[in-house]
């Protein structure tokens, strides 16, 4: 009877879960035009980033946001100014010389044995002439077409303002979103994702400021080689080459293609077969030279990848989907590395060994300066014996301007210990706050700081040590000219949290608003402002010699 019940529990299970997908595919496909719309704009905010971060530096990041959409919205309205007049003008020339160009080809029938017979029983060249003559008053009737078309292009415009708005809302909010999600996360694994979506918008970014460039060069190269060889409509076909060459592997050569197809009526065979040259001449040095060093920065993806998401994005959301294949590409090579490695290292913990120790000389191989480090370490209990050398240790920005070099975090000590080495400039010092579950102490390299413990005051010079209970308010100020060198230790731990948090935000918000609204997250809380300046005269003395 039980194995019936269990039989039959297992049944309904997978029913429901068959239900549930279909279900799920179902409502995904109704959305399939909002959920396009949402991947676009994702693209185009990761594209974006860039700029507004660099701008953020110097304003707010609404403004900067502004400032990137101008310059977005200015790129098409260049874009028409450079191809629209000398289209128009073309096509004006042709409607006006249709005519003679009917009658030519009506003089070269008449020369003719074969076209002359045919001539005279169909009246092949008055038929051209006369819908020749017929040419101007069609153009005319053109716009009732323009019109039957208005609707769609209302549609797509609606489209791509929809578009530019959400990526606006991703730009502006994003950041603060992903930070939203990561903090329900254990430590260990947010600081894996937040290194993951860092590493995706940073290829993203690469790839996109890359293909650009790569796609200027292509444009006025070309330019320049049908300049020379007098091809007609040299400006629209350079632009339509700069489009084209955003393609990945394949759309250079459709734009060498539509050249070479237009040179055939202006100067065959010598213009068609120059450009042909041309065209694979500059194919081989976009592919071998100019491509590997713009994208360089960029995820490295194997060409036959590229080629699948291109067909792929070019099937699901057409030339926008084939320009978001590359990087998307690379952003699913990222997430999927990720996950192997997550999985691998925590195989490896689950068998006993530490993921430092696994990596042979104590896991000084894989230690490097200036590289995020112990990232295997997913574990929550002590880690095995290991020694790192001067300099090693994973290394972040520190909330005072200097870099924070972790040596022990809190998944390598069963919560119980954080110790970090901190580069604190001449003159500069966190503000007046307090822990409230942490002891802290400091261990003077290199310099001499200022130290407040409420409202007593004292100096520590190199070699001095300092230790702060936990719920003492306290601050200190590096007094030396040069960058003063510290160790600091946490009990328990859990302060890595306000360092990784604020080195993600450190482009969006002042120091002050940091430890403010960060320091909330771990339990610390500000309670004063910073030590004044000691460089600008205010500094007493007096005071700083109370408690030496």
């Amino acid at each position: 009877m039980t194995s019936r019940a269990g039989n039959a529990t297992a049944v309904l299970r997978t029913t429901l879960i068959v239900v549930g997908v279909l279900a799920s595919l179902y409502v995904a496909y109704l959305l399939r035009r909002p959920i396009a719309w949402l991947a676009i704009a994702l693209f185009i905010a990761l594209a974006l980033a860039p700029p507004v971060r660099l701008l953020s530096r110097w304003m707010r990041r609404g403004f900067a946001i502004a400032l990137v959409y101008v310059g977005l919205l200015l790129v098409p309205i260049g874009l028409a100014l450079v191809v629209v007049p000398p289209v128009v003008t073309q096509v004006q020339h042709f409607v006006d010389d249709a005519p003679r160009y009917a009658a030519d080809v009506r003089d070269f029938i008449e020369n003719n044995r074969t076209l002359r017979r045919l001539q005279e029983e169909y009246d092949l060249g008055g038929q051209l002439q006369a819908k020749a003559a017929e040419l101007p008053s069609k153009v005319g009737s053109a716009a009732s077409l323009l019109a039957g078309l208005g609707i769609g292009l209302v549609n797509s415009v609606l489209a791509v303002v929809t578009i530019l708005v959400l990526a606006a809302f991703m730009l502006a909010g994003g950041p603060r979103w992903r930070d939203g999600v990561l903090s329900a996360l254990p430590v260990e694994q947010a600081a894996a994702w937040r290194r993951v979506s860092d590493d995706i918008a940073g290829a993203v970014g690469n790839y996109v400021g890359g293909a650009l460039a790569q796609a200027v060069i292509a444009g006025a190269s070309s330019y320049v080689v049908m300049l020379i060889l007098g091809i007609p409509f040299s400006g629209p076909l350079a632009v339509l080459i700069a489009v084209l060459d955003l393609i990945p592997l394949i759309g250079a050569t459709i734009g060498a293609m539509l050249v070479a197809i237009v040179s055939v009526f202006v100067g065959f065979p010598a213009a068609t077969v120059i450009w042909g040259i041309w065209a694979i001449v500059y194919q081989q040095v976009e592919n071998n030279v100019i491509q590997p060093r713009i994208q360089s920065r960029a995820v490295d993806v194997q060409p036959f990848i590229v080629l699948v998401a291109v067909l792929f994005g070019g099937a699901l959301f057409g030339i926008i989907g084939a320009l978001m294949a590359a990087p998307a590409a690379a952003s699913a090579q990222i997430v999927i590395r990720e996950v192997v490695r997550q999985r691998r290292d925590l195989r490896t913990a689950t068998q006993g060994t530490s993921p430092l120790a696994a990596t042979g000389r104590w896991g000084l191989d894989r230690m490097a300066t200036g590289q995020r480090h112990c990232e295997g370490v997913v574990m929550s209990r002590l880690a095995d014996p290991f020694v790192l050398g001067p300099g090693v240790g994973e290394r972040i920005q520190n909330a005072v301007g200097g870099p924070v070099t972790f040596k022990l975090r809190g998944e390598q000590s069963n919560g119980q210990l954080t110790v970090f080495e901190n580069l604190v400039p001449s003159g500069e010092g966190p503000p007046l706050h307090v822990h409230t579950h942490e002891h802290e102490c400091i261990y003077v390299l290199a310099g001499e700081l200022r130290v407040q413990f409420g409202e007593r005051f004292g100096r520590a010079a190199a070699g001095s040590f300092v230790f702060i209970p936990r719920g003492t308010g306290h601050c200190f100020q590096n007094i030396a000219p040069d960058d003063a060198r510290v160790l600091v230790m946490f009990t328990p731990a859990g302060m890595e949290q306000f360092f990784e948090r604020f080195a993600v935000v450190v482009d969006r918000m002042t120091p002050d608003e940091a430890y403010r609204i960060i320091g909330r997250e771990v339990g610390m809380k500000v309670i004063g402002p910073p030590l004044p300046d000691y460089r600008d005269g205010r500094l007493d003395r007096r005071e700083a010699d109370r408690c030496r």
